[in-house]
């Protein structure tokens, strides 16, 4: 059986907008995490929240059936330190190592790719989407872009078809608490609630999930 990668900025971000999709329909599934956020990292001291979030990672990997591969990349040159406000430039370098992770990375045998639509132009979603856009023809044509939730783009790609999976709020509500410490109550109720799809583009005219 072919399996199914999602390139996932940071390593909620698969959960939060393809949890359901991919549990239902594209297991086995490998999410591959670039991105390490957590303020030790940047400040250069002890990772207890990198390890507290690869304790989430693994009661979702558990339960669920992902397998989470990291990148350990620090996106501190991208977003500012710590908050979300400051957008930088794509760091052109950075681009290039992440790309070349991500192709080392790749099953042998692979299905779908899921890359991020960069809906709230954060540099490293950004990152990741050009890791895969540029490159060759043939990755192209298995991959699809997904909209990172609580985003949403009004209008599709050129040459693209959105794609919109209804899922269980309850189910998906269980999945999200496993972050605990990422997810918030109130953010929970609108990934959970409020919102009640998952949304991904595919190249061409086919709308097939």
């Amino acid at each position: 059986m072919s399996e199914t990668v999602v390139i996932s900025p940071h390593s909620d971000d698969a959960a939060i907008s393809l949890g359901s999709l991919l549990y239902h329909i594209y297991l086995p599934c490998s999410i591959l995490v670039p991105f390490n956020r957590s303020l030790e990292n940047m400040l250069g001291i002890d990772n207890e929240v990198t390890e507290l979030r690869k304790k989430e990672d693994k009661v979702i990997a558990d339960k669920y059936g992902f397998k989470f591969i990291y990148g350990n990349f620090l996106d501190t040159s991208l977003r500012g330190v710590p908050w979300d406000e400051k957008r930088t430039k794509v760091d052109v370098d950075l681009l290039r190592e992440v790309s070349g992770w991500i192709m080392k990375n790749l099953p042998k045998d692979f299905g779908r790719i899921f890359y991020p639509a960069a809906c709230g132009e954060h540099p490293d979603h950004i990152i990741c989407n050009l890791s895969i856009a540029q490159s060759h023809e043939v990755l192209r044509k298995n991959s699809a872009m997904y909209m990172e939730q609580p985003y949403y783009l009004e209008c599709p790609p050129i040459m693209c078809s959105l794609v919109e999976v209804e899922f269980c709020t309850s189910f998906k509500r269980e999945m999200l608490s496993a972050y605990s410490s990422q997810i918030t109550k109130e953010r929970l109720d609108i990934l959970a609630g409020k919102i009640t799809k998952e949304y991904y583009f595919l190249w061409g005219n086919s709308c097939r999930v």
